[in-house]
């Protein structure tokens, strides 16, 4: 009767508002791997492939590892629900992890019973599930809060897409406009802002796609150069809540400023399927990238990140301070970042790390701070700094410099980087030169990092050793950055 009693309860608590378990999609194929119900609840799993996703070569642009997926489904809620569970390819749980650690160290330990999983959440958060060791096949878990905007089909300049698959094709977006995916919404498409009446100008404002449904582009091939998943280049761009997977190119292309980035999860497999990028003084919060290019891009000055948790695969960076900007950047922030894994375990072209600036351009770069950085599972090295002309870069003489400063601060890694040198500088002329590193209370598996883990290539004379310190930027820096970048806008992080 008890048990009873506490469903009926449970379940009112959808009924109420309370609790929002995303349904099913008529015409999507649920994950053949997982099932699960959110507080009794049953909550889609959703499935991507690495299989499923089109080359621009056959044999090219998707990694060469064996087959990997994800399932995943989500949920709003603004308190702490019960999930269950269930591996439907074997009767027996025997082990299950979850990440990030330093969520799974604020949440209950998950109980099995043959082959389902129990596990309690506190409330908004991304986790995955690695269960019998199978890395190649984890279940993720987004919950997101509760919708502040929930509009309804006829809401004035809302593109509406309902529960069930749309194949939607292009979705073009003008300014003022917004995109909408309810919940249990399966679109297939992409989302790009229209070129009509100069929207895709700095006159183009307020433009944003919301909701809680899914955005899938597994019909455009991956190619470097063709479209993003959703391009808004315009002022004050909003993304928020949704889900982006099979991406052909970034997940987001929004150089413009004031980029607003908010609970946001993207899956994707092949070569530049980048996760967010956006323009000055832009904001990215409480996000899920699982991709195999640079996850994010912060190149816009002012750009503040946190709470982003990332599982990298193998060809980029978790954060890529550059790639070849030929303006000055600075004044960036990225911090409470969780790195699940980094599954680059080898030297090839560069850049190998989880930190990077392969820096080619001619803009001159500087304070830039990387804090609260935990490594879950470390892959080949942590942090490099690097100038040096590349084939992405368009010749610009000599490149500017990276110089003060560049601080990484209460960064550990539970286990050891692979490289023989976890921190990697690089210089390369007099007038392009790298100094003021600094690392701040740097642990690589609990032990602070020292020279030793610091090679410098090229000509010494144009990079300067690291200063290696704990708690000792108050020192360095002492100057609020977010009043230093000016902010003005209210889609920013920034107050007038």
């Amino acid at each position: 009767m008890l048990n009873l009693v506490i469903i009926i309860l449970l379940s009112q608590r959808q009924a109420l508002g309370l609790l929002n378990v995303h349904p099913s999609p008529s015409g999507t194929i649920p994950s053949p791997d997982y099932s699960a119900t959110v507080d009794t609840i049953q909550a889609m799993v959703f499935f991507t492939s690495r299989e499923g996703m089109q080359p621009v070569v056959p044999g090219d642009n998707v990694p060469t590892l064996n087959a990997r997926n994800v399932s995943f489904f989500g949920f709003s809620t603004d308190s702490a629900v019960r999930v269950r569970v269930t591996a439907l390819y074997s009767a027996r749980v025997d082990k299950v992890e979850v990440y990030p650690l330093r969520a799974a160290a604020l949440l209950p330990p998950p109980t099995i019973s043959n082959n389902s999983i129990s596990l309690s959440m506190d409330g908004p958060r991304q986790i995955c599930l690695i269960i019998n060791s199978l890395t190649d096949a984890p279940l993720c878990i987004f919950a997101d809060p509760l919708e502040s905007f929930v509009p309804t089909p006829s809401t004035p300049g809302v593109i509406y897409f309902g529960p069930g698959t749309h194949d939607a094709g292009v979705i073009s977006v003008a300014s003022g406009e917004t995109v909408y995916l309810s919940p249990g919404a399966h679109v297939n498409g992409r989302i790009e802002l229209t070129s009509d009446g100069g929207a895709c100008s700095r006159l183009g404002k307020g433009v944003a796609v919301r909701g809680r449904g899914v955005l899938d582009g597994h019909a455009y091939p991956i190619n470097a150069t063709g479209p993003s998943l959703v391009s808004l280049g315009c002022e004050g761009a909003l993304l928020e809540g949704i889900t982006m997977i099979n991406s052909p190119k970034y997940h987001l292309d929004a150089g413009y400023p004031y980029t607003n980035v908010q609970w946001v999860k993207g899956i994707s497999w092949g070569y530049s399927t980048d996760g967010f990028t956006g323009g000055s003084q832009s904001l990215i919060q409480h996000s899920f990238l699982k991709v195999n290019d640079d996850s994010l891009k912060p190149f816009g000055p002012g750009t503040y990140v946190s709470d982003v948790v990332i599982w990298q695969m193998e060809n980029g960076c978790a954060v890529m301070g550059s790639w070849n900007l030929n303006s000055d950047s600075g004044f960036i922030t990225v911090r409470a970042l969780d790195v699940i894994r980094h599954e680059r375990n080898y030297a090839d072209y560069n850049p190998d790390a989880l930190l990077c600036f392969m820096h080619g351009g001619s803009g001159n770069l500087s304070n830039y701070l990387f804090e609260d950085v935990r490594v879950d599972q470390p892959g080949w090295a942590a942090l490099q700094v690097f100038i040096q002309p590349n084939p992405w870069a368009h010749p610009v003489g000599s490149p500017g410099s990276i110089r003060p400063a560049v601080i990484v601060r209460n960064f550990s890694s539970t286990g050891h980087f692979l490289a023989p040198q976890a921190v990697q500088l690089q210089g390369l002329n007099v007038s392009s030169t790298v100094s003021g590193v600094f690392l701040d209370a740097v642990t690589f598996d609990g032990r602070l990092a020292s020279a030793a883990d610091v090679s410098i290539t090229g000509n010494p004379s144009f990079a300067s050793s690291p200063v290696f310190c704990v708690n000792c930027t108050l020192s360095i820096v002492d100057v609020d950055w977010t009043k230093e970048q000016k902010c003005s806008l209210p889609t920013s992080y920034c107050k007038p």
